[in-house]
């Protein structure tokens, strides 16, 4: 690689830094080898001495200047891991390390200088902001100043620039100088809304390929377990390879060894593990500030902007997975009640527009969001915020979504009834006609949707009806071990079902599950319950639930004989 005047090196991709990673590893474990490292020392110390001497000319002309700042990044990183091995390694490896460490900060110190007075950003600031991140989070004796110059032309890039790798590497340089107090919180307060819009950029890219893999994740869980207790298997498991191959979903991972997921968001999540670094440096009162400019986003944006409201919700989601002191919880649990009052808003405007076309990119990131809240328990949300939740899914317009959106949001709403039931019962208690009307409109949802003829009309596939159905059924199987509190009103959502059923067909793999579920809500009610149903349903109605009834007792109901 040395003795020319620029470095052969062609490929800039992250397969070009694994091999680095891998050859400077095996480097520094041998002597002879790490001494051989002066020469490329040399040269990309070199280079880099040439665009500090160019100043302020153009910096186009200065070519493969990235390559080289990729190069030393990786140098250094592997440089400084050497010398926190210091305890295992001869004192002559060490002092080599730190020889090559000595001869390249200062140039990528200066170069850093350089791009900080520049007005224009330098193409390569990426690479550069990377080589300065290693350096300050190894060393502590970088000039104040500096960190301070630095840190003004991470905010500059970070409001004007649509490159979210530079993005990255800006928050992960921050995240360093956040160490160094050198961070102005209130500036990135300031900034928040701004990073808002980059992410809710990046996130609408990949919203559409995201967009298959949704239609699954819910219910998948639930369902897969299913098929194999079910005689349905190989039929079933065959339309649901054939409708995942439609999506370009695979099963499993792909031939490049990522998830679906992984490969699809690759880029937001790499910005939002960057700047959820940044949340940690700031003091409890910069914290809540942040917090509340996030769920003002639901507030305060119409329902057009759908994705800035989902890259905010996605935002929230990522704070909700992490632990925080207990401050900083506090406030956490301040404004998530804010937002779920702005939540119920957006779900109603939603549901009263004159078109539903757009109602799953606002409301299905409401309900994941309020599913996350949910799984934190009982310390994060008094019980009148639970409550909100479920008003949330009693306003979901089931009747009137495309077919295109049902599963999605109908797997939405029963992970947040999943949520409730799991880890809320005790709000279920006191909510039961709320938690039962929620269950019933899914129920009733589930049986229009599985019409048979409504089926062949709107091409709705087999696969994800069912997967409603086994969504039902395990919400149902959750109420199984509450008789005492739930006898007097699971009658009820057994004469829904049956009024339901008498104006549809349903396909027989949707009815087979259905049923199953009716089953286990029968399994609730005490004899009182079912006479008053058999007395005050119409007269079509008792029919039907008198030959669901028979075959309740004849094929499911206990009776202590075998």
């Amino acid at each position: 690689m040395a003795g020319s005047k620029s470095i052969a090196i062609c490929s800039t991709t992250d397969l070009y830094c694994d091999l680095l990673v891998s050859s400077f590893q095996q480097i520094v474990r041998d002597e002879n080898a790490l001494k051989s490292l002066n020469e490329l020392v040399k040269q990309l110390t070199s280079e880099l001495s040439t665009v500090v001497k160019r100043g302020n000319k153009d910096e186009t002309k200065v070519s493969g200047i990235p390559v080289v700042l990729e190069t030393l990044a990786v140098l250094l990183r592997q440089l400084f891991k050497v010398l926190k091995r210091h305890h295992t390694l001869e004192d002559e490896k060490l002092q080599i390390c730190q020889q090559y460490i000595n001869i390249l900060t200062p140039v990528v110190l200066r170069l850093t200088e350089r791009m900080c007075k520049r007005q224009k950003v330098d193409p390569w600031a990426t690479c550069l902001l990377d080589c300065f991140t290693v350096i300050v989070s190894n060393q502590a004796d970088v000039p104040p100043p500096l960190l301070e110059s630095v840190c003004e032309k991470c905010f500059e890039i970070i409001k004007d620039n649509k490159d979210f790798e530079r993005l990255t590497s800006c928050f992960h340089c921050l995240i360093e100088l956040a160490k160094h107090k050198v961070v102005n919180g209130k500036q990135l307060v300031g900034m928040w809304p701004t990073i808002i819009n980059q992410i809710a950029q990046f996130s609408n890219s990949t919203h559409t390929a995201k967009q298959s893999e949704d239609t699954d994740s819910h219910l998948d869980r639930s369902f897969d377990r299913k098929l194999q207790a079910s005689g349905q298997t190989d039929q079933l498991q065959q339309q649901q390879q054939k409708h995942r191959t439609q999506l370009h979903v695979l099963p499993g991972r792909n031939k490049c060894g990522w998830s679906a997921d992984e490969v699809v968001e690759d880029s937001p999540n790499k910005l939002l593990e960057a700047m959820h670094g940044l949340l940690h440096a700031l003091s409890v009162e910069q914290f809540q500030d942040v917090l509340q400019l996030t769920a003002d986003v639901t507030g305060t944006t119409g329902l057009s902007d759908s994705t800035r409201i989902s890259a905010s919700l996605t935002v929230w989601r990522r704070i909700l997975s992490t632990s925080w002191e207990e401050e900083k919880f506090t406030a956490l649990s301040f404004v998530t009640q804010n937002l779920l009052v702005n939540l119920q808003s957006v779900v109603l405007q939603a549901g009263q527009a004159p078109s539903l076309d757009s109602f799953s990119a606002v409301v299905t990131p409401v309900l994941e969001t309020e599913a996350a809240i949910l799984a934190q328990g009982m310390t994060l949300l008094p019980p009148q915020s639970v409550i909100l939740c479920l008003h949330s899914c009693q306003l979901i317009p089931f009747c009137r979504l495309p077919a295109s959106d049902f599963t999605t949001i109908f797997g939405a709403a029963y992970e947040v009834l999943n949520q409730v039931l799991v880890q809320h019962i005790n709000i279920v208690f006191k909510n039961t006609p709320v938690f039962f009307g929620c269950l019933s409109a899914l129920l009733k949802a589930a049986v229009h949707a599985g019409d048979h003829v409504a089926m062949e009309t709107n091409g709705s596939c087999v696969i994800d009806i069912v997967r409603c159905a086994h969504a039902i059924e395990r919400l149902t199987t959750l109420l199984a071990n509450h008789k005492a509190e739930f006898n007097k009103v699971a009658v009820y959502v057994v004469a829904d079902y049956v009024t339901e059923v008498q104006q549809v067909t349903l396909h027989p793999e949707v009815k087979a599950t259905l049923v199953s579920a009716v089953y286990k809500l029968l399994d609730l009610c005490d004899q009182h319950s079912v006479a008053l149903l058999q007395t005050t349903l119409q007269h079509g109605c008792k029919e039907i639930f008198k030959t669901l009834y028979a075959e309740y007792t004849k094929y499911h109901k206990y009776t202590g004989r075998v």
